[in-house]
């Protein structure tokens, strides 16, 4: 581009001003390609750990990083290992709380233009806690004769109140065979 002055009189100064102006492609948003792990929505139980992983691509070239979060807010992970035109972005979080809870990641470029999101719904399951047991009678060791009778009482609990039996093993074998009767109380 250039400019020419002149004047009233038709004098005019071709060198005036000049510019060069340089047309380009506008910067185009990174792309999440999809899930690559897990490749669905999942169910686990607290205290699991879940990788996370997704391909990402840039057609300009020039991605940066990955951005991931849970349930919103600031990022709980920002990964800045990615580059070039195609890379994938991985990440795992362990989930200690029962809930539902919503993943996502975006790629962004060195321009910090963001991709739309991907996201993976978490469930979160309350884990199965073992029942437990205390010796009711006898309440020590007992010495019987050949042919008495001996009754053994035991409390029995479960915090998730799925108590469904008890067994009795004599020297660590299989549980008896003797007659048996359970009762709540």
């Amino acid at each position: 581009v250039e400019s020419n002055v002149f004047d009233l009189n038709s004098n005019y100064n071709e060198d005036a001003a000049k510019w060069t102006v340089t047309v380009t492609e506008p910067n185009s948003a990174p792309e999440v390609e999809g899930w690559r792990t897990p490749d669905s929505d999942k169910t686990i139980t607290e205290g699991e750990t879940v990788q996370f992983g997704t391909d990402v691509r840039d057609q300009d070239g020039n991605l940066n990083g990955a951005a991931w979060y849970v349930d919103g807010g600031n990022p709980e992970y920002t990964d800045w290992s990615l580059s070039g035109e195609y890379d994938t972005s991985e990440w795992e979080r362990t989930f200690d709380k029962p809930g539902t809870y919503t993943v996502e990641a975006e790629a962004f470029d060195k321009e910090s233009t963001y991709s739309d999101p991907i996201s993976w719904q978490i469930t979160v399951e309350e884990a199965n806690s073992a029942p437990s047991a205390s010796i009711n009678s006898p309440t020590g060791d007992t010495t019987v004769t050949v042919g008495e009778q001996i009754e053994f009482a035991v409390d029995a609990t479960d915090p998730d109140g799925n108590l469904d039996g008890a067994a009795l093993y004599i020297n660590s074998n299989d549980p008896t065979d003797r007659d048996w009767s359970l009762s709540s109380g």
